[in-house]
């Protein structure tokens, strides 16, 4: 954990009037903060509040009961009217010891009622690794905190085969006003499934995943609203056009590619070729979300230091971008590098809200969330060249995380009391929605070349966000 504390005390430092005490670290002990939207939950772990919700036009039409409190209707939307009891067996193998990874070794070594140390295996185009991880169930909804449910397995894609708890922004259809539906959506973001609670209203976008186009799903954003979704994983700040990550195509190129000291060394291997081409790609189109925010800033008025910043933020990605080409290319065994990158579609918007929707999204935490990784894998990889190039991604990485989050800060001296209730709402459900992600097995996970795998990456982000970004929000909330 140390390394977090030194994470989280970095950031907490660049903040103005922000005492840090460094001994105890301000958030020992915490797990995360509660991020309801305020509405009531149902936590009495029984099925007595459950109502049917007010019947309106167009409302749930042929609900079926599928479990216990939850019912679908006639076009597929699920939803929730009540709680209910449930069997918290954890239906896994346990650990046997002799996985690759370990976090645990037997059930003690987890916390909780209902937990279990589980072995479980990744797959990435016939290659597996094998891992120990605790997992978590419930019976009712009184076995969860914050505000959470329990939901049972079955109901959502992405879900274990036990009840878990899970975030919400609403337990009944009657809090969500006349009318509203108290809905449940899973959507695999690239990086591993998210399941949540929210309510639906008349002005969603969509009700279904068929009310979008191919490739995107029906989910509620961070602004709570039903809206498409596109999967694209990208930790740290993506280029997001149209609300898609935006990457250029590889092509063969030599003058992408740092050729640094220990590189020619390396053997090819085409998993890890494609695992840094895909970093690579991420890292070059930061340099145009930069460009993107330094705009942005200059268009809010922001002080110069912040701009400044900026500026050397995009000049770090061209190295970071530089240095994952030259890894793939040695891992491939052919040059690589960036083709065009389209920038049709890229709108630089200058309106406060959703400028600040994108900062805490895209780099309060998901570049704080970046470093986190960068420093997780560097300290695993026993491989000289990468553990060096991570090195330098962690050093830049924090500095572009302690710009988001100056930024952040200094957005909220100008807000009107209600935008920066919005913008701290936001950012705690945002914080929320990290402690529910399960991870995934898809992917890889080759700790010793600084390769963090799904449920190792989910572990992650878990950790960080209770003993960081938690701290951060408070900090800027007081």
């Amino acid at each position: 954990m140390k390394r977090l504390d030194w994470l989280r005390v970095s950031l907490l430092a660049g903040l103005t009037g922000c005492a840090v005490d460094v001994e105890d670290g301000g958030a020992e002990g915490q797990t995360t903060t509660s991020m309801g939207s305020g509405q009531p939950t149902d936590t009495d772990g029984g099925s007595e509040s459950s109502d049917t919700g007010p019947v309106c036009e167009g409302g749930c039409e042929g609900a079926v009961e599928i479990a216990e409190g939850i019912v679908e209707c006639s076009d597929g939307r699920i939803n929730r009217v009540g709680g209910g009891t449930f069997d918290p067996a954890i239906n896994a193998p346990g650990c046997a010891g002799t996985e690759d990874t370990l976090h645990c070794t037997s059930d003690a070594d987890c916390s909780g009622e209902y937990t279990k140390c589980i072995s479980a295996t990744e797959f990435f185009e016939g290659f597996e690794a094998t891992y120990c991880g605790c997992v978590s169930a419930c019976a009712t909804d009184s076995d969860c905190t914050d505000g959470r449910v329990c939901v049972p397995p079955g109901v959502l894609d992405g879900q274990p085969d036990w009840p878990t708890c899970m975030a919400v922004g609403c337990a009944t259809n009657s809090d969500c006003g006349e009318c509203g539906e108290c809905g449940l959506g899973a959507f695999d973001d690239g990086c591993g499934w998210v399941q949540t609670i929210q309510c639906r209203t008349a002005n969603d976008v969509c009700n279904t995943s068929d009310d979008c186009d191919p490739g995107a799903d029906c989910f509620p954003h961070y602004d709570e609203s039903w809206t498409c979704e596109y999967s694209g994983c990208a930790i740290g700040r993506p280029l997001l056009v149209e609300a898609q990550a935006c990457t250029a195509a590889p092509c063969q190129r030599s003058d992408w590619a740092a050729p640094a000291p220990g590189f020619a060394g390396l053997a090819k291997d085409p998993q890890l070729a494609a695992h840094w081409a895909e970093i690579a790609a991420l890292e070059h189109a930061s340099v145009a979300s930069f460009a993107r925010f330094g705009s942005q800033l200059l268009a809010l008025g922001a002080p110069a230091r912040l701009l400044l910043a900026c500026k050397r933020a995009a000049l770090d990605e061209i190295e970071h971008a530089r240095l994952a080409y030259g890894l793939a290319s040695a891992y491939g065994g052919a040059w690589i590098g960036p083709g065009h990158l389209d920038l049709h579609g890229l709108v630089v918007e200058a309106d406060w809200r959703e400028v600040v929707r994108g900062l805490i999204v895209e780099a309060c935490v998901g570049e704080t969330l970046g470093v986190a990784e960068a420093m997780a894998a560097a300290e695993g990889a026993s491989e000289g060249a990468v553990r060096q190039v991570l090195e330098r991604i962690v050093a830049d990485e924090l500095r572009h995380a302690q710009l988001a989050w100056q930024s952040l800060e200094w957005l909220l001296t100008q807000a009107s009391d209600d935008d920066r209730s919005w913008a701290l709402a936001l950012l705690e459900r945002t914080i929320a929605a990290i402690n529910f992600n399960g991870g995934t097995n898809e992917g890889f996970d080759r700790p010793a070349e600084g390769v963090l795998g799904g449920l190792r990456r989910a572990q992650v982000h878990r950790e960080t966000s209770a003993r960081v970004l938690a701290p951060l929000a408070q900090a800027l909330a007081s």
